[in-house]
């Protein structure tokens, strides 16, 4: 059965192939799916097409109320080279293939030599919202690079405890169960605030994923009541990413 949302596929598929049309031309990216899906440009991971009906719509539900969220215009500014705008595709799964990375993704950031790629495992419905941020701010993150407004290493690591040193391994980070300066950790319950520099775990793989965990953060409510923004290194972090968006984008 097709997830009992139609008996006719091919009619189904005509009618999220408009509705993406239409998140195209409000946000200026490009959504892929089924014949549009392209995954040559991915390395040491598996991306599959979303086949889910019942995901598909609710997946492009998801991402219309959360492009909303971005100033009107930001995105469509997001591109690598003029004329070629951000790709969305929807997956079904994305697999790790190599020994150093995640055994499976929530959602992968990549780029062509014309345009940034964004994939996300519709499959993880319930984490999609917070990833369509993460995977965008990769994205915002290699903009900033290309420019003259990028996150600079010595005024980042500002913002983390002297003796810190990021994992720069994925697998490594997965088992890693280590939460020393995360704001939820027996540090920050007793009272240990100063050198708390993380929201979790994973933000201490690679300075890149930090730099993504804290705005995939602020842009979704279900974390603004963990408090998280209320310690001073991860809030600075916050706030310099922010003012380099708004130097970087008109």
């Amino acid at each position: 059965p097709i997830d009992k949302v139609t008996d006719n596929k091919e009619a189904f598929l005509a009618e999220m192939r408009a509705y993406a049309d239409e998140i195209e031309k409000k946000y200026g990216v490009e959504i892929g799916f089924g014949e549009d899906f392209n995954a040559s440009f991915v390395y040491d991971y598996t991306p599959t097409p979303l086949e889910s009906c019942l995901n598909m719509k609710r997946s492009l539900k998801i991402i219309d109320r959360e492009l909303a969220r971005y100033p009107k215009g930001m995105l469509a500014q997001l591109q690598l080279t003029e004329g070629h705008p951000m790709w969305i595709y929807l997956c079904d799964s994305i697999s790790g293939i190599g020994e150093d990375v995640l055994s499976e993704a929530g959602g992968l950031q990549n780029e062509t030599f014309e345009s940034y790629i964004v994939y996300l495992n519709c499959h993880m419905i319930s984490d999609l919202k917070s990833t369509i941020h993460h995977e965008i701010f990769h994205s915002i993150d290699d903009y900033l690079m290309l420019g003259e407004y990028w996150i600079q290493d010595d005024i980042w690591n500002s913002y983390n405890p002297e003796s810190f040193c990021y994992d720069y391994n994925y697998a490594q980070n997965q088992n890693n169960f280590d939460s020393q300066y995360v704001y939820n950790s027996d540090e920050a319950q007793n009272g240990q605030t100063e050198d708390i520099s993380f929201v979790d775990i994973y933000s201490k793989s690679f300075p890149v994923e930090d730099h993504a965990r804290v705005m995939e953060y602020a842009m979704c409510e279900k974390y603004w009541k963990t408090g998280c923004f209320q310690y001073k290194n991860i809030r600075s972090k916050l706030q310099y990413e922010s003012e380099l968006i708004r130097k970087a984008f008109d």
